[in-house]
This record gives C-alpha cells, structure tokens and sequence, in this order.
C-alpha cells in the first residue's frame, strides 16, 4: 500500500472517528520516518495533526518545493521559519511563488532579493504580480539592465513613477538606429 493511499485512510478514519490514540500513533511513526512529503501530506489532509512537527521534518528536508507548499497549504504551518529558508535559498522562483501564494508573507523582503539579483526578468515578474512591491526600486532595475524587451515590457504593463523615463528609453534606441539607417543609405547612394 503506498503511503499517501495510508494517509487518505487515515483522513477517513479521523472523519469518522476523530483524532485518537491510533491516529495519535500513525502520526508518530510518520514523523519518525523523516519523510518531507508524507509529513506535507499528513499535515495538510489531517486534521489535529501536529501541524509544527511535521513543519520541522519539511524544514529539515531543504527541500524548497516542499517548504514553499507546506506554508501556502498547511493550515496552521510556520510561515515565518519557512520563509526564512526559502529567503536563505537566495533562489528567485521560489521566493516569488512565495511573496506571490503565501499569505503573509514579506513582501519587501522577497523583493529586495530580486533587486540584489538586478535580474531584469524577475524584477519585472516581481513588480507586475506582487502587490504592495517596491515598483519604484524594480523599475530602476529594469532601467539599468538597458534590456529593452523588459523595459518596454515594464513601461507598459506596470504603474510607476518612471513610467516617461522608460518610453524615453525606448523610442531613444529607435530613433538612433532610424538615423544609422538614414547614414548608412546616404554612404550607398554616394558609392554609386
């Protein structure tokens, strides 16, 4: 039998009968097994589970996937301890799932990781998806990135301040290449 067909027994059991001594002892041969994803699936389908220790055994896991679903699922979870390991991992698609899906999370601290990593596209992902970021702190990413699809993606997709300054970046390039254009055909006309 695998073992999340023995956890969804289990849920059955505790519908029916509630949570009790047998349950109380699946629960600690679970956790005694150090199984991250059987601890996530015990946590997030029984209810009285002891939500924090089977939190411990995700956390110990290192396992970012786990850690990011074990705070946004589990009721209960330790929000704060798994999102310091996510923010740790220093790895930007977690940790904008997490400021993204998990509720209460610091949104500013996730960001100022985007803003470190002057990644373009996640700044760009970051300031457009999560609410209540930095948008300022992210646009002068973008501007600095001189990376024009994300800076004319952020001009028109994202609400800031510099917004004009991103136009301005954009129709700059434009208008200097239209005039090598023009140079390069005035030199041809001139050779014939």
């Amino acid at each position: 039998m695998e073992l999340e067909e023995i956890v969804n027994r289990i849920a059955l059991y505790v519908k029916e009968y509630g949570f009790n001594e047998e349950v109380d002892k699946f629960e600690s041969d679970i956790l005694s097994l150090n199984d991250a994803k059987l601890s996530y699936d015990f946590a997030k389908t029984i209810k009285g589970a002891s939500v924090l220790e089977h939190g411990k055994v995700v956390l110990k896991s290192r396992n970012r996937y786990l850690n990011y679903f074990f705070a946004r699922d589990v009721e209960g979870a330790d929000i704060k301890s798994h999102e310091t390991f996510i923010l740790e991992s220093k790895d930007l698609h977690w940790n904008y799932l997490f400021a993204r899906d998990v509720k209460g999370a610091d949104i500013l601290a996730h960001g100022r990781l985007m803003i470190e990593s002057a990644s373009p596209y996640w700044n760009f992902k970051y300031a457009r998806d999560i609410k209540d970021s930095d948008i300022d702190a992210h646009a002068r990413v973008i501007m600095n990135s001189n990376n024009m699809r994300f800076i004319k993606s952020f001009s028109e997709e994202v609400d800031s301040t510099y917004k004009e300054e991103l136009k301005k970046m954009i129709e700059e390039p434009i208008r200097i290449s239209k005039e090598d254009e023009i140079k390069k055909l005035l030199k041809q006309k001139c050779r014939n």
